[in-house]
Formats: structure tokens, sequence, C-alpha cells
């Protein structure tokens, strides 16, 4: 899988990405940072294979 930052247009692997610390409702949570501007606005991109 590969991941796309929403901000800058970054993609790239899973080790690639940074992680960061939040707080949240239910504790401490770990969150996806994009390593080129910082943005959480990450998502998982699926490669199209033409299945």
């Amino acid at each position: 899988m590969n991941y796309k930052c929403l901000e800058c247009g970054w993609s790239g692997a899973e080790n690639e990405l940074l992680c960061d610390s939040t707080d949240a409702c239910s504790g401490v949570e770990q969150v996806d940072v994009c390593p080129n501007c910082g943005s959480q606005h990450v998502i998982i991109v699926f490669s199209e294979t033409g299945n």
C-alpha cells in the first residue's frame, strides 16, 4: 500500500511516514504524518491493477 498527502501531494510507502502522538478522548493516539510537509492529512492509496 502507498500513502498520499492531501496537502502537498507527497506519496510513498508506509515506512516513510513519520509518526506523532496526539491527545484524544481515549488517551494518546499515534497519527501518521507526512514526512514532506508535516500534515496529518495522509490517506491510503490502493494501486489499480486492472482486476
